[in-house]
């Protein structure tokens, strides 16, 4: 009889398991888009520090309150379309902010 070691990759994962990894992945996502952001306002727009402060506290609201269901991404698109006329679209790995209402 050999005492063989489990595989990792078998070893049956709870609904905690799960939940807590998707959550570790989008606090990762966030903690990503929010040094991009501060690092363009910073280094490319001339930001002050208490402007990205107020930046980062928004986006985090914005995220509680998609986790909390108050609105969902598909919402925020729409309203920044509509409200605003703008469009995030990724072409070729660079996100651009695209002004539709200029045209």
């Amino acid at each position: 009889m050999s005492n063989k070691r489990p595989n990792p990759r078998r070893v049956p994962r709870t609904q905690a398991d799960v939940d807590r990894a998707f959550k570790d992945g989008e606090d990762a996502g966030i903690e990503v888009i929010l040094t991009l952001a501060t690092y363009a306002l910073l280094d490319k727009c001339g930001a002050d520090g208490a402007f990205i402060t107020h930046f980062s506290n928004a986006v985090r609201d914005v995220c509680d309150s998609m986790n909390r269901g108050y609105v969902s991404y598909p919402d925020i698109v729409r309203d920044l379309k509509a409200t605003h006329g703008f469009t995030v679209e990724l072409l070729l790995t660079k996100p651009v902010c695209v002004d539709r209402s200029a045209s």
